[in-house]
């Protein structure tokens, strides 16, 4: 924390990302401290959004003196220690628009993968692009309006989910330095991009199969919900004609079921058999937030294509169990 003038600089680094966050304070006097976060924010959280505090140190102290109006102080040890080399990219910056991020974020989380949480972004003139995949199924949504140039990298989803409540304004890239900042009003994000190995996802979704379906979204969700009572881990059975898709599930131990659900539209092949975990279908179709969903298809051992049907450019394809 560094007081300068009437501004309090705010900065947290573990060497690969950055946070700089600045806030306009009285009576400052020129200082600066190093403290551990965790236990000021905890204290800070509790505080009433509007009640103002005292914070103090000096170089003769041990510790940081917060008061705030009408309780006691608390004090929280400063620390002898080194400050993270804070990644910072030199460049122009790039207006953006990020006002779709979080929903975009939202609807790819479902595919990033657990061991790996991280997500692929291609700008170009086209828009932005996010890719996620756990290896078993793959999200992409296509952003129109927040492309920022040429650029591709994988990141962190707690950094991108960071980047998408910080109301971001404008972006620069260090392409030499594999750096990129995000930029705000009052706060900069600046975060390495990851040296980590990503599929090569633009083959699987550059051209979707011939064959496809659409279905209400909400008739396919609580059907799918009453089958998850007999299970869902378990693979379910979906037989498609031309005027239902029909979905079963077998648990040995639990029992069975089955639900039908009327095609709204059929642009299919005749009557298609697909095997999937009924999870991954659930979540592809809330991915999508649209009121019908559309299928794409080619045969029984392809994967399975699930679109948004209108809104946000969404598109999860599942892959199928081989049974």
């Amino acid at each position: 924390m560094v007081v300068d003038g009437n501004t309090l600089k705010v900065t947290g680094s573990d060497g690969d990302t950055t946070i700089n966050a600045s806030i306009s304070v009285s009576d400052g006097v020129a200082g600066y401290a190093l403290i551990l976060p965790k236990p000021l924010v905890s204290f800070l959280t509790t505080l009433a959004s509007e009640q103002m505090v005292c914070i103090e140190s000096s170089a003769q102290q041990d510790d940081v003196v917060v008061s705030p109006d009408g309780s006691s102080p608390y004090r929280f040890r400063t620390i002898a220690s080194t400050f993270p080399q804070a990644a910072a990219p030199s460049g122009e910056p790039i207006s953006v628009d990020f006002i779709e991020l979080p929903a975009g974020l939202a609807s790819a989380r479902t595919a990033v993968s657990k061991e790996n949480p991280v997500i692929q972004l291609i700008s170009d003139e086209s828009g932005l692009t996010l890719h996620a995949t756990d290896n078993y199924r793959l999200a992409r949504v296509h952003l129109s309006n927040a492309g920022f140039g040429e650029f591709s990298g994988i990141l962190p989803l707690q950094v991108l989910d960071r980047v998408a409540k910080m109301n971001t304004s404008k972006v620069v890239i260090d392409s030499r330095a594999r750096v990129i900042s995000f930029i705000s009003a009052d706060v900069v994000l600046s975060t390495r991009l990851l040296s980590v190995p990503f599929p090569a996802v633009e083959g699987v979704v550059q051209a979707l199969p011939p064959h496809m379906v659409v279905l209400p979204s909400a008739e396919l969700l609580q059907a799918c919900s009453r089958l998850a009572a007999i299970t869902e881990s378990s693979p379910v059975k979906c037989l498609l004609t031309s005027k239902s898709l029909t979905l079963n599930v077998a648990n040995a131990d639990l029992g069975s079921g089955a639900e039908e659900v009327s095609v709204s539209s059929n642009q299919g092949a005749g009557d298609f058999e697909f095997l999937a975990r009924l999870g991954y279908i659930q979540d592809a179709v809330v991915a999508t937030g649209t009121e019908t969903v559309v299928l794409h298809y080619s045969g029984s051992v392809q994967p399975l294509f699930v679109k948004a049907d209108g809104g946000l450019d969404v598109l999860t394809v599942v892959m199928p169990v081989r049974g």
